[in-house]
Parts: structure tokens; C-alpha cells; sequence
């Protein structure tokens, strides 16, 4: 697991700017976030998603809430906007949120 640098003051010193899972899903829930991340095949994937009523579909965010799947902290679903459709990723594959690197 790296370790992430959170001192804002080194941050700023080195330039070094880390975003955190809770900061993403936050993200997530508000509009569309671009997600860097590596795929099981080992290919780098570009996936701009969303969690947002704004981006959902009707009929799918009823289908969330209505869901009582067990959920797996390791896994975030997301709605994939240029697929249509839900995808997932692993956060230990993460690489940048919106440009700014993911730190695990």
C-alpha cells in the first residue's frame, strides 16, 4: 500500500498534489470524475463515470436504491457516462482522479 503524503505544506513545497477515496466518492456523487486506473488484463483504462442523478439514468438509480447487494470496500461501481452503463474498478488499481494522483 504507498503511503500518501496528506501535510498540506509539503504539498505545497514539492508541488505533490494526492486525492483520497473519500475525496473520489464525494466527487463521485456530485458530477463527472475521469478515473485512470489499471485493469486486471494489465491495460490502462480511461473511464469518465458518475454516481450523480445527473448523469444516471432514472430507471437505474431506482434499481441502485432498490438493490441490497453486499458491497466490497475494495470495489467501487460507478455509472460509465460514454458506455451507458455500470462498471467497476478496484481502488488499489487507481492511478489519477480528475489529473491528480490517487493516493491508496
Amino acid at each position: 500500500m504507498d503511503q500518501c503524503n496528506t501535510n498540506e505544506s509539503e504539498s505545497n513545497v514539492y508541488g505533490t498534489l494526492v486525492i483520497e477515496q473519500p475525496n473520489v466518492k464525494e466527487l463521485l456523487s456530485l458530477g463527472k470524475v475521469e478515473v485512470v486506473f489499471t485493469k486486471k488484463d494489465g491495460t490502462t483504462r480511461v473511464m469518465n463515470c458518475s454516481l450523480s442523478k445527473e448523469f444516471v439514468p432514472e430507471q437505474l438509480e431506482m434499481a441502485l436504491d432498490e438493490g441490497k447487494k453486499i458491497v466490497n470496500p475494495d470495489v467501487q461501481a460507478v455509472y460509465d457516462i460514454e458506455a451507458e452503463g455500470w462498471r467497476s474498478f478496484r481502488w488499489d488499481n487507481v492511478q489519477t482522479v480528475n489529473g491528480i494522483e490517487f493516493c491508496h
